[in-house]
C-alpha cells in the first residue's frame, strides 16, 4: 500500500482546496457527492467501507484497501481515548504514575501495551509519538481528569497526523504491514472490563 497510495496522493487533482489528504481520498472511495472524515476521534461521519457503501464500480481494489485502513486506524485511537478516558482505567493509571517517572506519551504506551492484543500496532504507535513534542514525567498529584484530557490529546494528535499531513509519515507508519488488519480492534466495552480487574494493590512494570 505505501508506494501506491503516495503515488495516488502525488498525482490527484481532485482534491478540494483546505480539504485533507484523507478527506480526498474517502470521497474518492466512497463518491463525490459524500462527505466523510476520519481526522477525528469517534467521528460520526468515519464509516466503514462495505461492497454496499463504497463506490465499487470506480474504486481499485488498493483504494478500497487504502480506505479501509483509514477508517480502521480512526476506530483504533477512538476506542483507545473511550477507554482510557472512563473511570475504569484510572487505577491502571495510578498505579503507573504512583511508581514510574513517565511523560504521557509513555504512560499511554505502557497502558495499551499492557492492556491491549495488538503488539504491533503498539510499535507502531510507539514510533508515532516519538514524533510529538517532549512531555515532562506526569506527577502523582495530577488530578485524574487531567490525565484523562492529557492522553486523549496524545491520541488525537497521532490521529490528526495521519489523517491531514500525510508527509508525516504517521499515516504510513500506524498502518504498515496490515498490522491494523490483523487483530480486530480492541472494543472498548472489552478493554474497560480488562481495566476493572486492575489489582489496586499490584505495583506495575518498570516503564
Amino acid at each position: 500500500m505505501p508506494a501506491w497510495i503516495t503515488h495516488w496522493i502525488s498525482i490527484q487533482s481532485v482534491c478540494n482546496d483546505g480539504e485533507s489528504w484523507s478527506g480526498c481520498f474517502l470521497r474518492a472511495t466512497f463518491g463525490a457527492e459524500t462527505t466523510h472524515d476520519c481526522s477525528k476521534l469517534s467521528s460520526a461521519s468515519c464509516v466503514e467501507p462495505t461492497p454496499q457503501n463504497a463506490d465499487i464500480g470506480h474504486t481499485s481494489a488498493a483504494q478500497y484497501y487504502g480506505a479501509y485502513n483509514i477508517y480502521l486506524l480512526n476506530k483504533y485511537l477512538s476506542n483507545w481515548a473511550t477507554a482510557i478516558g472512563d473511570k475504569s482505567a484510572d487505577t491502571a493509571i495510578q498505579n503507573y504514575i504512583s511508581v514510574n517517572q513517565v511523560t504521557y506519551p509513555k504512560l499511554l504506551l505502557s497502558l495499551i501495551t499492557q492492556y491491549g492484543n495488538n503488539d504491533e500496532v503498539a510499535a507502531h504507535l510507539n514510533q508515532s509519538l516519538a514524533q510529538g513534542p517532549s512531555s515532562a514525567p506526569v506527577s502523582p498529584q495530577t488530578p485524574i481528569a487531567e490525565v484523562h484530557q492529557a492522553l486523549n490529546s496524545q491520541l488525537s494528535d497521532v490521529l490528526n497526523a495521519a489523517m491531514t499531513d500525510f508527509d508525516s509519515d504517521v499515516f504510513l507508519t500506524m498502518t504498515a504491514q496490515g498490522a491494523l488488519m490483523a487483530l480486530p480492534a480492541e472494543d472498548p466495552a472489552y478493554l474497560e472490563g480488562v481495566f476493572k480487574e486492575t489489582d489496586p494493590g499490584v505495583v506495575p512494570l518498570g516503564s
